[in-house]
């Protein structure tokens, strides 16, 4: 068979932090792919976590602690969400972040870094929404879903080496979260990129 010389991963939104948790993991493992993995596309990822699964949090925090039973049944059908919407709150990556602590009473959270893996590159692409990457609304609701500093993230810069970027930040002013998967211009990007 061929032999896998060089590994891309291509990842949007959750998929960012899940490629970044296996890298954490395969690294500390000395797992063989870690080694070919060359370049990491992170599309629309939270990488400190999501305002929106924040808010919910927060909302259903504060209904759940009034005494009112139509409140408290609105904090806990706020609480149905998946756990893994629930994981965006915070970009966690690290098993060890989450696994002893309840979802649904942490405003909070304790977060081990995951520092970029040597010898890759990483790219990141966001939306910006609206249509100006400086626009002050762009910090926090970025794409709509994930907000400008949540999408870069500290992926850019290795710990031992704070002056030499490892990668890129692209904006794309006007595109929303899921506009991102299917925008010609990301595609013709991303060719560019990576060819």
């Amino acid at each position: 068979g061929e032999q896998i010389d060089r590994i891309v991963l291509l990842c949007h939104s959750m998929g960012g932090l899940v490629s970044r948790s296996a890298g954490y993991y395969g690294a500390r493992e000395g797992a063989a792919w870690v080694d070919k993995l060359d370049t990491v596309v992170l599309i629309a990822v939270p990488m400190r976590g999501c305002w929106l699964e924040q808010f919910a949090n927060l909302t259903a925090f504060v209904l759940n602690r009034v005494g009112n039973l139509y409140t408290r049944i609105g904090g806990w059908v706020i609480d149905e969400r998946s756990v893994g919407i629930k994981d965006l709150r915070f970009g966690l990556m690290v098993d060890e972040d989450w696994q002893d602590h309840p979802y649904d009473d942490r405003l909070y959270a304790t977060k081990t870094p995951v520092a970029p893996l040597p010898g890759v590159t990483y790219h990141v692409l966001a939306g910006a929404l609206p249509n100006r990457e400086t626009n002050p609304l762009t910090l926090v609701f970025g794409d709509g879903l994930v907000g400008r500093e949540s999408a870069q993230g500290d992926i850019l810069f290795r710990p031992d080496d704070p002056d030499r970027p490892c990668g890129t930040v692209r904006f794309f002013p006007g595109l929303g979260h899921f506009d991102l998967l299917i925008n010609p211009e990301i595609g013709d990007y991303l060719v560019e990129l990576l060819s």
